[in-house]
C-alpha cells in the first residue's frame, strides 16, 4: 500500500490556511448596492471540521462508497446544542485516524478506475489524470483548485506512478486530498475594510450544502457559485427549494431531530431487562428508525408542519414496535404508517425512542423528560445544581411512585426554583414507562401524569398528560420561536449571536406566514443575513 508521507499530511496544515477561502470574492460593487440599501448583520463563522456524518456523506457522494465510518473518526464536538468541530484543535491521534481512514477509501475507489477517472488512461496517462486531478479536487475541497495545487498534485500523482503505476498515482492523490485541510474543514473566511461581507461563491455553495443535505454541494450548486448565482437572497432561496426537494434532504432532516431531541445516545442505552422484556439490540434500533421514518414522511411527504410533527396520531412502525406501542400488527412486513391511540400518543415526544433516552436504565425520568422540553423546546438555560446538592437517586421502591420520591425537590430550597420549572414539565410523562411503553400504574398507584406549562404567554396552565402538553407546546409561539431558534443553530454550526436577532425574526416571519411549515422556515433561514454573510476576520 502507498503511504502519504507526514509532509502531505494536512497538506503541510496552518501554510494551507491561507489560501483556504478559494477563489477571490466576486467584484464587490453589486454587493455594496445591496448592503447600502440594507446593511447586513452576521456573527463570525470559525473553521468547522466536517462531523462524521457529514465526513461519510462526503465520502458516499464524492467516491460512491457507503461505509459506516463513526468509530473510525474522532469524536464530534456540540455547539449549540448539535455536533460543531469548532473549537479543540486536531490530535496527533486525531491526525492517525484521518489518515488510516483516507488510506482505505482510496484504496476501495481506487478499485473502480473507471468510476472515478473523466477519461481512459489510454488517451494518455499524463493528460487523463490532469483531467481527474482537476475534477475531483474541485469536488473534494468544494471549489476549483488553484493553480498551484493542480501543479502539487499532478506531480504526487507521478510519484505515485513511478513507485507503482497508473492506478497507484491515482490512489496516492485521493489518499492525499482526503487527509487535506481543504476537504476535513469548511473555510468561510471572508476579507474586507471591517464590519461584514458576503461569503464567496464557493463557501457560500458548502454553507448551503451541509445545511440542507449534509454532505458536499453537487454539480449544480457548484455550477450556480461560479456563474454568481448564490450572489444574492433569491439565488440562495431557489437552490434552497431545490435541494431539500431532493432526496438527500433526508439526511439533514435526520441529523437535526435526532441530535435537538437526543435520540443520537440512543445507541448508548441500556435497560433493565428485567423489568422491560421487550428490550432489545433490535427493538433499540427500530426506536432510532420509526423517529427517522416519521421526520421524513411529516417533511417531504406530508404537510411540513411543526404542529403534525408534534401532534400526530399516527407514525410508522416495524416489527416489535407493534408490541412495545400495544398495537395488532397488520398484514403484509416492513414499516407501515399506523394510526395510534390518540389518548396515549401525540407525535415526536411520545415516541419510544425520546422517552427512552430521557429515562433512566430501569425507571423513567421527569427531570429529564422536563429538561429536555424547557431547553428544547423553550430555549431556557437552567443552571446546573448547586455543588453542595446529592443528586444521587433514591433507591427504587415498588411500594413508593416516582411522584412522590421527587417531592424533595420542591421542598428542597436550593433544588425547588429549578424544579419547579422542570418537574412539572416532566410529570405528564410518568406516563411511559423506561422504554416509552404506556403504562397507568406507578408502584402500587395509578400514574400521576399531571403537571403545568409555565413560560408562554398564552398557553400557560395545567395540563392533565403529555398528549394535552404537547397540544399546547405545539401552538405555543414561544415553541415556534425555539424551533427557528435551533435550525438556525443548526445552520451556523454555533449559538446565535445578538446581531442576529433581525434574522431570527424575518426567519420566523416567512415560518409563519407558511402556516409553520418547517421546508419554508429553513429556505428562510438560508435567505438571512446571519447565513449569506458573516463578520470580516481581522
Amino acid at each position: 500500500m502507498i503511504t502519504v508521507q507526514p509532509r502531505n499530511l494536512l497538506l503541510l496544515g496552518a501554510a494551507g490556511l491561507l489560501g483556504c477561502a478559494g477563489r477571490p470574492t466576486p467584484p464587490p460593487s453589486a454587493h455594496e448596492a445591496a448592503r447600502a440599501a440594507h446593511p447586513a448583520a452576521a456573527g463570525a463563522a470559525p473553521a468547522r471540521r466536517l462531523t462524521r456524518e457529514q465526513y461519510a456523506n462526503t465520502v458516499r457522494d464524492l467516491l460512491g462508497i457507503r461505509e459506516k465510518l463513526a468509530v473510525d473518526l474522532p469524536v464530534d464536538e456540540g455547539a449549540g446544542g448539535f455536533y460543531s468541530n469548532v473549537i479543540a484543535p486536531v490530535t496527533e491521534l486525531q491526525i492517525e485516524k484521518y489518515r488510516t481512514v483516507a488510506e482505505h477509501l482510496a484504496l476501495e475507489a481506487s478499485r473502480n478506475l473507471q468510476a472515478l477517472l473523466p477519461c481512459e488512461p489510454s488517451s494518455g496517462e499524463d493528460s487523463c489524470a490532469a483531467g481527474f486531478v482537476a475534477r475531483f479536487g474541485r469536488r473534494a475541497y468544494r471549489r476549483p483548485l488553484t493553480e498551484a495545487e493542480q501543479r502539487r498534485y499532478q506531480a504526487l500523482f507521478a510519484e505515485g506512478r513511478a513507485r507503482s503505476d497508473f492506478a497507484g498515482g491515482i490512489r496516492l492523490v485521493v489518499e492525499t486530498m482526503l487527509q487535506s485541510i481543504h476537504f476535513l474543514y469548511r473555510f468561510e473566511a471572508v476579507q474586507g475594510p471591517g464590519g461584514v461581507a458576503p461569503l464567496p461563491p464557493y463557501a457560500m455553495a458548502s454553507r448551503l450544502s451541509y445545511f440542507l443535505w449534509n454532505s458536499m454541494p453537487d454539480e449544480e450548486l457548484l455550477e450556480a457559485a461560479e456563474q454568481g448565482g448564490l450572489a444574492t437572497a433569491a439565488g440562495v432561496g431557489a437552490q434552497a427549494l431545490r435541494m431539500i426537494a431532493d432526496g438527500r434532504f433526508r439526511d439533514t432532516a435526520t441529523s437535526f431531530h435526532l441530535q435537538w431531541l437526543g435520540v443520537s445516545e440512543l445507541e448508548g442505552k441500556e435497560k433493565r431487562k428485567k423489568l422491560h422484556p421487550l428490550w432489545s439490540e433490535e427493538l433499540r434500533a427500530l426506536m432510532r428508525e420509526e423517529t427517522v421514518r416519521f421526520v421524513d414522511h411529516v417533511l417531504r411527504e406530508g404537510d411540513g408542519r411543526l404542529e403534525t410533527l408534534l401532534t400526530a396520531r399516527s407514525s410508522i412502525l416495524s416489527g416489535p414496535l407493534y408490541d412495545l406501542y400495544g398495537l395488532k400488527k397488520p398484514a403484509g412486513s416492513g414499516w407501515q404508517e399506523v394510526a395510534l391511540d390518540p389518548q396515549q400518543r401525540a407525535g415526536l415526544l411520545t415516541q419510544a425512542s425520546v422517552m427512552t433516552v430521557h429515562a433512566h436504565w430501569d425507571k423513567p425520568s421527569l427531570v429529564h423528560r422536563g429538561k429536555l422540553i424547557r431547553e428544547k423546546f423553550l430555549c431556557e438555560t437552567l443552571p446546573p445544581p448547586p455543588p453542595e446538592v446529592n443528586n444521587t437517586l433514591p433507591a427504587a421502591d415498588p411500594k413508593v411512585s416516582m411522584r412522590e420520591r421527587f417531592e424533595e425537590h420542591r421542598s428542597d430550597v436550593s433544588c425547588a426554583r429549578c424544579h419547579r420549572l422542570i418537574d412539572t414539565l416532566g410529570a405528564p410523562f410518568e406516563m411511559y414507562d423506561a422504554i416509552g411503553n404506556f403504562r397507568t400504574m406507578d408502584g402500587p398507584a395509578p400514574v400521576d401524569s399531571e403537571g403545568e406549562l409555565r413560560g408562554t404567554r398564552a398557553s400557560d396552565g395545567p395540563v392533565k398528560n403529555a398528549v394535552e402538553l404537547v397540544q399546547r407546546l405545539a401552538s405555543a409561539d414561544e415553541v415556534r420561536t425555539c424551533v427557528a431558534k435551533q435550525w438556525l443553530r443548526f445552520a451556523l454550526g454555533r449559538e446565535e449571536s445578538p446581531e442576529e436577532g433581525p434574522s431570527l425574526q424575518a426567519s420566523l416571519a416567512v415560518f409563519r406566514e407558511s402556516g409553520y411549515r418547517i421546508p419554508a422556515l429553513l429556505v428562510g433561514i438560508a435567505k438571512s443575513d446571519a447565513f449569506r454573510y458573516q463578520q470580516v476576520a481581522q
